[in-house]
């Protein structure tokens, strides 16, 4: 009779494979470091910096999370809404900040300066409609960002 039971090779990857042996390797390499640094009858770190793994920093992460999050640097017709916004829009207190799907975002700095722009939202919407390459069913939002 065969067993159903699952087995944990099933579920494992070639890069859990190649991960696992990373990991080995980089212990190793820190345990020769510091079995030559250690001072005999001296206490060793629980946690010593040489068998750690390193931390990335958050700007080799930012990259794959905008890519996961499916954001772009450059939406279009955001680009060209900031690029005409001093111009259409003098004095205010607001930039646009992102966009999603037909939704432009306007970061304001404080939430006093939000409340100010309500207000004014028809009149930023059917201009921001006028320009060039605007999506159909522009909608404007305002939000909090300094």
């Amino acid at each position: 009779m065969a067993e159903y039971g699952t087995q944990q090779e099933d579920f494992r990857s070639r890069d859990d494979f190649r991960r696992r042996r990373e990991l080995e390797r980089r212990n190793a390499a820190g345990m020769a470091a510091l079995a030559n640094r250690a001072v005999h009858g001296l206490p060793v770190d629980g946690d010593p910096p040489e068998t750690r793994t390193p931390i990335p920093a958050v700007g080799s992460l930012m990259h794959k999370a905008l890519a996961a999050l499916d954001v772009r640097r450059d939406s279009g017709f955001a680009a060209r809404a900031a690029d005409a916004w001093d111009r259409l829009f003098p004095g205010l207190g607001a930039r646009p900040s992102r966009m999603d799907g037909d939704m432009l975002f306007i970061a304001a700095g404080s939430s006093a300066a939000l409340f100010m722009l309500r207000p004014r939202l028809p009149e930023i919407r059917r201009r921001l409609s006028e320009l060039p390459g605007a999506p159909r069913g522009l909608q404007v939002k305002i939000e909090v960002r300094r």
